[in-house]
């Protein structure tokens, strides 16, 4: 039996109060604030924003787009997708989207703002998504070529190299998995490289 698009929202917004409305104890890093129910944001709107955000590195990544509006919705429903988005003012300035399942930890998504890009953001938005977690190695990948911009911050994190797998996401481009089990069988992933 098909959910109408109408409870499918519902069970969305429903699922955002949890998912993406918490706030961390840091003034530095926000999420989006927890939906009330007269005066919150309309979460297709929060959402838009959000993939309007992440949309540049999507061409590193074919799929994205239909993961982010078909895949991520359930798993923030369900608990085990987390969004969390760094403002500054009224502008984004990072996002990270990060999954929690019991056969799986993951750095799904980090984006940093180009003016943004050294502040450290990105190394707050992994430090919250790993506490998120309750995990110091969760396991993501990155396209090689993307590799030399990180290689300090997984340095730093201790990050552990653990597969490396051609034609993953786009033909013969190499996908780097770090953190224990490979590249997995099915997702979408992506580290922007101007994250800071």
């Amino acid at each position: 039996m098909a959910i109408c698009r109408k409870c499918k929202f519902l069970e969305l917004k429903r699922a955002a109060r949890v998912a993406i409305g918490f706030r961390f104890r840091s003034h530095i890093l926000r999420m989006i604030e927890p939906l009330q129910t007269e005066n919150s944001p309309d979460i297709e709107k929060a959402l838009g924003e959000i993939w309007n955000f992440a949309r540049p590195i999507s061409d590193d990544y074919p799929g994205m787009e239909g993961w982010f509006w078909n895949r991520l919705p359930s798993g923030l429903l369900a608990g085990t997708r987390r969004i969390l988005v760094d403002r500054r003012g009224d502008e984004i300035a990072g996002i990270g989207i990060f999954k929690k399942e019991q056969a799986e930890n993951k750095i799904c998504t980090i984006r940093v703002a180009p003016e943004f890009v050294g502040s450290g953001i990105g190394v707050r938005l992994m430090t919250a998504g790993m506490d998120w977690l309750d995990d110091e190695k969760p396991h993501l990948t990155i396209s090689e070529e993307k590799l030399p911009s990180f290689a300090k911050i997984f340095q730093w994190f201790g990050y552990e190299f653990a597969d490396r797998q051609l034609g993953r996401y786009r033909l013969e481009r190499a996908e780097m998995a770090y953190n224990g089990l490979g590249i997995p069988a099915a997702g979408t992933l992506s580290i922007d490289p101007r994250a800071g």
